[in-house]
């Protein structure tokens, strides 16, 4: 692993296809595309992004392989400053259609990306995609856990990709059906699970949720459109509650708009950004206004926390019994508060309020005794603003 030697890393696991190639096209010479069962293609592709055409193969997500052991066993152990882009996920559910989500058309084999074998049943199909998520979460389940044993002090930055169309079954009754969307949806709870002690060794991890881009898992997949994706985000727009804003996906985005976002954002100082990031319609592709917004809301939490807890080191908080009432009040009073102007149907309401207080006082549970002031404003505002 001496290749990966240098002042600053970009490492991108994902980079054959879709959002994560169109990142190293931005990037061009300054990245290690570390996963690929394609020898040739990454091979191909690490002949452009660094200059010692280095790459590391195999599947990202299967115990063993050597993508697998550098990010479980060898990553945790760089101390450069470094930019991790993780998009190295399979689009493994069928093709929902029609408004009642009537899934008819099963194309693709999620392992290989060509078409199923006629002799593969209904339920060797689901049993495969049942096992493929499975192994998605178990391998974000280590990599935190191994990046709790870094000790280097320099900032490292962590983009993940969860989707629009994940949320979707995650807010619906058949989501028994997406395998992909429980994937996406655990490993961004897990992530809010780890922040805490992550950022305490100045690890940020940046959950982007993306909407729909012109990329082929939305605009080549035989009867599925773009446009029939897009009735898929009108249905469910009013039912999710991010940061306080409904989803209005009224377009495609462009790949190489969106790599170039997250490419800055990877570069920008981590705080000066939130850890979930919205970016589904062209107005949120504005970071300038992204990073105003979040100061602001920082700032009114802050003036909150000087008027409600008492601290006697003014660097530290201690996370009492008050201090935790109070970090599930913030959520609860935000909440409240969005379900009102969003949301109508008073038995949604309910739920989705019950549901996202259980998974505030989750988060809270796992806080350690005392943090930094940084890191508690950082606490207040997943709380506040960032549902899952």
């Amino acid at each position: 692993m001496r290749m990966l030697e240098k002042g600053n890393m970009y490492i991108v696991a994902g980079a054959t296809s879709g959002i994560g190639k169109a990142i190293g096209e931005i990037i061009e010479k300054d990245y290690y595309p570390i996963g690929g069962r394609n020898l040739e293609t990454l091979a191909d592709i690490a002949t452009h992004a660094n200059k010692k055409g280095f790459f590391i193969p195999g599947n990202l997500f299967e115990k063993g392989t050597s993508a697998y052991n550098f990010f479980i066993e060898e990553f945790f152990k760089y101390k450069q400053e470094g930019v991790v882009q993780l998009y190295a996920s399979i689009d493994m559910d069928p093709i929902p259609i029609e408004e009642d989500g009537v899934i008819i058309d099963d194309y693709f084999d999620p392992r290989d990306g060509k078409k199923w074998s006629s002799e593969v049943t209904i339920e060797e199909k689901r049993n495969i995609r049942i096992m493929m998520a499975d192994a998605q979460i178990l391998f974000w389940k280590n990599f935190l856990e191994s990046l709790l044993k870094r000790e280097s002090e320099e900032s490292l930055v962590i983009i993940y990709a969860n989707s629009i169309i994940s949320k979707f079954y995650e807010n619906h009754a058949f989501r028994r059906h997406s395998e992909y969307g429980r994937l996406k949806n655990t490993i961004t709870q897990l992530i809010e699970e780890y922040n805490e002690r992550l950022e305490q060794k100045n690890i940020f991890i940046k959950n982007v949720l993306l909407g729909i881009i012109d990329t082929p898992m939305f605009t080549n997949r035989g009867k599925i459109s773009a446009e029939r994706t897009k009735r898929i985000v009108e249905v469910v727009a009013p039912n999710i509650p991010l940061a306080g804003q409904e989803i209005q996906a009224t377009e495609l985005l462009n790949p190489n708009d969106v790599a170039a976002f997250l490419y800055q954002i990877g570069n920008i100082y981590p705080k000066a950004t939130p850890n979930k990031i919205n970016l589904f319609d062209k107005k949120h592709l504005d970071i300038e206004k992204m990073m105003r917004d979040f100061i602001h809301k920082k700032n009114n939490i802050t003036r909150l926390i000087v008027q409600n807890i008492d601290k006697k080191d003014k660097d530290v908080v201690v996370i009492d019994e008050r201090v935790k009432r109070f970090l599930i009040q913030l959520r609860e009073d935000s909440l409240t508060r969005y379900y009102e102007e969003h949301i109508k149907n008073t038995k949604i309401k309910e739920k989705k309020l019950r549901d996202n207080l259980i998974m505030g006082e989750r988060i809270v549970s796992t806080l350690s005794p005392t943090l930094s002031t940084d890191v508690f404003l950082d606490t207040c505002l997943r709380l506040e603003g960032n549902y899952p």
